[in-house]
């Protein structure tokens, strides 16, 4: 396999250039069709490539109760 980004030679089974350490191209898991490197999802089956972006998670800011109401006393 021919590096895209420096043209050296790569064993066929590489998933990154031994020359530069540019990604080389992927393969589907489900119907084999070879992908480029920057693929997230399969243009042969729709399959999702790598691990899913899920957006960070919010954490809640705890919220401090209303603060009570001064006793004032008539006379």
């Amino acid at each position: 396999m021919i590096c895209s980004s420096c043209q050296a030679n790569n064993p066929d089974q590489a998933k990154f250039c031994m020359q530069c350490g540019a990604a080389q191209a992927s393969t589907c898991p489900p119907c084999s069709t070879e992908l480029p490197p920057e693929a997230r999802f399969c243009f042969g089956c729709g399959h999702q490539i790598g691990e899913a972006s899920t957006p960070p998670a919010v954490a809640s800011t705890p919220v401090a109760p209303p603060e009570p109401e001064p006793i004032t006393e008539s006379v």
